[in-house]
């Protein structure tokens, strides 16, 4: 897996292009509903291609929830590799589809719980990205794909595995977002 990884980073840095806007810097405006923080950086090596590079990060936080009656600390990372082929010869503009790559771990933490949420998944993305002025960037997309998740905990809570369930497991994983940006 790992070699499929660096040849496929190997042969998206071997293009060239030159072009007004070839790089563009974004941040996910629908992150802070997760309580997260997202950007974005997405560089332009054919007339029709690109690749995204993308991290998030969720900072350690205090929040409530019924169903353990007490407070919960939650923490978390991901990393996104996406490659975007667009439908017309003017990347970074206009509609693309393309294939992603993405690991995400979430860690909570209460008095009688320490658990880590690690998925790895795979999908096609789809969206459309539009630029303005040659400067701003407007990108909106979706996908969907496979992923394996992992559930470690660290100490005994009956309650969760019986509603979560443990160990590991294959299941669909979904994305989205609505990123702004700054195109150059």
């Amino acid at each position: 897996m790992k070699k499929i990884i660096l040849c496929t980073v190997l042969l998206i840095l071997s293009g060239t292009k030159v072009s007004a806007q070839e790089n563009v810097v974004k941040t996910n405006i629908l992150s802070p509903f997760f309580y997260s923080g997202s950007v974005s950086y997405e560089h332009v090596f054919s007339w029709s291609s690109s690749y995204n590079i993308g991290i998030s990060y969720t900072p350690s936080q205090e929040i409530s929830a019924s169903y353990f009656d007490e407070k919960q600390k939650l923490n978390g990372f991901a990393a996104t590799l996406g490659l975007r082929l667009y439908t017309k010869k003017d990347a970074p503009s206009g509609y693309y589809l393309g294939p992603y790559l993405r690991h995400q771990s979430v860690s909570l933490d209460t008095d009688d719980i320490s658990a880590t949420l690690s998925v790895s998944s795979a999908g096609i993305i789809t969206g459309y990205q539009f630029i303005i002025n040659e400067v701003f960037s407007i990108d909106v997309f979706s996908g969907g794909g496979i992923g394996m998740y992992n559930i470690d905990e660290s100490s005994s809570f009956d309650e969760v595995t019986d509603l979560l369930g443990g160990g590991k497991f294959v299941g669909s994983a979904v994305t989205f977002g609505f990123m702004l940006g700054y195109a150059f």
